[in-house]
This record gives structure tokens, sequence and C-alpha cells, in this order.
């Protein structure tokens, strides 16, 4: 966001759906609008507005009811189209970031007369939702002014799904990590900050393994290959955060089981943590291991690397772009390698690591103010 005098300045959907904005964010922007869960019943009223109903329709129609995309999920996606409508009708900049179905819907809302920018963050674009979601994202990508990605390589995904006639409307720019989040790694502590986390560490390495409880994080493969290396159960404590993307619980049991097996020492992080806390941990880890299926360029990899975690990545992940500028991010060609490569980053804990300058957000702003003004 750019933050001049006399500028409007609002933001929607800072909060998750149907949870209050916090007072920081109220203090931070013009207006923050709180995204509300939609209920077509409730909002029927919605509908008696000719526009609505006929959009509806038309939905229905492209749609269909075939699959997940039922009526009353049409209908749910109309209603908040049409909330939209009214929040963001004053504003000459509508900026979407992630490109899910509810946030199509507000590219929808907006105006041709407003400038739009989407921003593809990394799985909206990597990860397969089926026709449906590609339709709603055609749309947006072909009513949108400019289309950011992080680098070339989602650059080349968003081309091939969507055809090379966008090219034109694609920039290749980072958020980077912010001042006030710099400042929240530099200064954490993690006794202080993470009480009852982690437990009987004593002088262990710590390892945490991916960073959520999807399972394309692969946790089970990642901890058998472990469990089959050279690395003593004295030497590490695992720790893998599944704060979010529990899609099924059965998972969560067999990475418990997984782990009991391995007899190394471990920690599940399972309730919110704040972000002070989130920060002490990447500043509290040694080695972070990320082999998920697919990936952008993730926060919690940017913040390992400035906090001196060492690394080690599938080399199927797009992240040359850093190692380029001086990351050292270990890599393997497969989720087995991972317990041999760990072996080795333990002997080099001492050499800590880099997060590159262009990836800090006080490098990257004049990029998106470029964006921004550009008509």
């Amino acid at each position: 966001m750019i933050y001049e005098k006399g500028v409007k300045t609002s933001v929607l959907g800072l909060n998750r759906s149907g949870e209050g904005v916090s007072t920081l964010d109220t203090n931070i922007f013009q207006s923050v609008y709180n995204i509300e869960k939609v209920n077509p019943w409730r909002d029927s009223k919605l509908f008696l507005n000719p526009r609505t109903f006929l959009t509806f329709l038309k939905d229905v129609t492209s749609m269909g009811v075939a699959g997940r995309m039922g009526y009353k999920q049409i209908a749910a996606n109309v209603a908040r189209k049409m909330k939209y409508e009214g929040v963001i009708k004053n504003h000459e900049v509508v900026h979407v970031n992630y490109l899910n179905w509810s946030n199509c819907m507000m590219v929808r809302a907006a105006s041709k007369d407003q400038k739009i920018i989407v921003s593809f963050l990394g799985s909206d674009l990597l990860c397969k939702y089926g026709s449906k979601r590609y339709k709603v994202q055609k749309e947006a990508i072909e009513k949108a002014d400019v289309i950011t990605v992080h680098h070339n390589l989602m650059r080349q995904v968003l081309l091939s799904k969507f055809g090379r006639k966008i090219n034109h409307k694609v920039v290749e720019v980072l958020f980077g990590v912010p001042p006030n989040r710099v400042h929240k790694l530099d200064n954490c502590n993690m006794e202080k900050n993470v009480p009852n986390k982690l437990d009987n560490i004593n002088e262990k390495s710590i390892v945490q393994v991916g960073y959520n409880a999807y399972k394309d994080q692969n946790h089970i493969d990642v901890v058998k290959s472990i469990s089959k290396s050279k690395v003593g159960r004295d030497k590490i404590h695992i720790v893998i955060p599944l704060t979010y993307g529990r899609e099924s619980l059965s998972y969560i049991e067999s990475i418990k089981c997984e782990l009991k097996k391995s007899k190394f020492e471990y920690t599940l992080i399972h309730g919110y943590m704040t972000d002070r806390e989130v920060a002490a941990l990447h500043k509290a880890v040694d080695v972070f291991i990320i082999a998920r299926n697919t990936d952008a360029l993730n926060n919690a990899l940017t913040e390992h690397l400035h906090s001196g975690s060492r690394v080690i990545a599938g080399q199927w992940l797009p992240y040359n772009v850093l190692q380029r500028e001086g990351a050292d991010i270990s890599t393997i060609s497969s989720i087995g390698q991972v317990g041999e490569c760990l072996n080795e980053e333990l002997k080099n804990l001492s050499k800590g690591n880099y997060l590159p300058e262009s990836s800090y957000m006080v490098n990257t702003i004049d990029q998106w103010e470029k964006i921004y003004k550009q008509t």
C-alpha cells in the first residue's frame, strides 16, 4: 500500500471470514472493512435487486451445479460480490491478493473505471482446483490492468495456463519482509515468547519440518528419511507447526505415529501463535526443511533465512531466485535424501544464512509505488 497525505487508503479482508478486525489494522488504514460470512438466505433481500438475480442466473448457467459448486455456493458468491461493490466503489485502485473464489468476486465487483491489480501468491496459481476456479480466475485476469507474480517461473506457469496474450500485464515483484517484521525477528526471545511450545530441548538442534498441516508438506516422508539416516536421536528436536491447514485429523495422527516410531524428541504445535511467537520460533530454529510439492516464496522461508537458519529444500521448488543472490539453500532431488542432507547441515550450523536485500520490503516498495501510480 502507498500511504500519502490526502490519499484514501482502505483495506478489505485482513480478518478471517466472520471474525473481527484488529485495532492495529484500524490504526494503520483509513478504513478497514470486515469480511462477513455470507449467508445467501439471510441476505436474500439482495436478490430483490434485478441485477443481482440476473447475475445469479448467469452464474448458475455458466458454473452449473456439478461437483462442489451448488446453488447455495453460487448464491453466496453473488451476495458477496454485491457487498463488495458498496465497499470499493469510491476507490481509484482495487488490489486483490490471492485469487480464490471469494477474492475473484471482489474483482467482479470492481468497475472498469477503476484500476485493478491482481496478485498471485503461490498455491492459487500452482495448485489444481478444477475448471470452475479456472473460469473465475480467467475472468479476473482478463479484467485486471496489472497481474503480479513473485518470479519468472510463476510468470511462465501463468502464461501456460491462461495464454501469452496477457504477458504485457504481468509484473514480477515481491512483497518483501516488512520492517516491523524484521524488528520482531531481530528482537524476539525464544524463552519469553514461545512458552510451553517446546519442551526438553536442552542442547539439541531444533529442526523444523514444514510450516503448516497441509499434506503436501510431506511431513511423514521427511520424518521417515530422517529416521533412516545417521542423525543421532540425541542430536535434534523435531518441531512441526500444525496451526492451520488441518485437512484431516487422521493425517495429524499419522504424523504423531511416525514421530513416535522414529524415537526422536518432537513438538507438534497445534494452538494459535501470535506474530511474535512465530518470529521467535523462526529465530530459534537451526535447520528448516521445506519439501512440499509446490511453492512460490513462502514467508516462513524468507524469515528463516533472515534469522540464520540452515535450509534444506526440494530442488523442484523455485528458490534459485534467492540462491543466485547469496542465500545458502541445500537442495535435494527427492524426499528420501532429506536425512542424509540434514546430517551434513548439522555440521554447518555456525555458517548461519543470508536473505538477499531484494527480499526486504524497503527495497521492493518503489516497484509497488510504480505499479499503483502508472496509468
